[in-house]
C-alpha cells in the first residue's frame, strides 16, 4: 500500500446541495446551462443528419449507404441486431428511407421504413425548435408534449417492426 494515494470521498453535504434535476429548466422555465449545451448538441445532430442525408445515396440493391460520386466509399452497416442476428431491429432502413427522401424518391422510403418520413420531418423540426428554445432561453413547447411525441414516435416503430414480421 506504501505509495498509493487514495481519493477522498465524496462531500455529502455538496451533492445533496445540488438538486437532481440540475440538468432540467428551473422552476420558472429558463433553462440551465447544462440544458443549453443539450439543445446545442440536438441541434448540431439535427443539421448534421440533414446535410448527410443530402450527400449519401443508396446503392442500385437498396442494401448499402456511400458517399455521393464514391459508390466504392460504402457505409459500414450500424445495424447491431442485423450483424449479430440477421435480423432487422425496428430502426432498421430508417437511414435509407430518410435519404430516399432527401433525393426525393419518396416511394422508395416508404418501401424502406414506413416511418421514415415522420423521423425526417421530426429533424428538420429540431432545427427552428432547438433555435427557439435557446434564443428565448426557455423550454417551448413544455415537458409534456415533447414526451408524448417522442413515446409516440417509439410505439410507431415498434407498431411498424411488428407488422414487418406478421406480413
Amino acid at each position: 500500500m506504501r505509495g498509493r494515494k487514495f481519493l477522498p470521498l465524496p462531500n455529502r453535504a455538496a451533492q445533496s446541495a445540488r438538486p437532481d434535476n440540475a440538468h432540467e429548466s428551473r422552476s420558472d422555465g429558463e433553462l440551465t446551462p447544462s440544458m443549453r449545451s443539450h439543445h446545442r448538441w440536438m441541434l448540431g445532430l439535427a443539421v448534421s443528419a440533414i446535410l448527410l442525408s443530402l450527400i449519401f445515396n443508396i446503392s442500385p440493391d437498396r442494401q448499402h449507404i456511400f458517399l455521393r460520386g464514391f459508390p466504392d466509399c460504402v457505409m459500414p452497416g450500424t445495424c447491431p441486431s442485423r450483424q449479430l442476428f440477421h435480423s432487422d431491429c425496428p430502426g432498421c432502413g430508417l437511414t435509407r428511407s430518410i435519404v430516399f427522401l432527401a433525393h426525393n424518391d419518396w416511394r422508395s422510403s416508404w418501401q424502406m421504413h414506413r416511418v421514415g418520413w415522420l423521423i425526417a420531418l421530426t429533424i428538420i423540426l429540431q432545427v427552428p425548435y432547438r433555435i427557439l428554445c435557446l434564443r428565448r432561453g426557455r423550454l417551448v413547447l413544455g415537458r409534456t408534449l415533447p414526451k408524448a411525441f417522442g413515446l409516440m414516435l417509439i410505439v410507431l416503430l415498434i407498431g411498424n417492426w411488428v407488422m414487418g414480421l406478421l406480413l
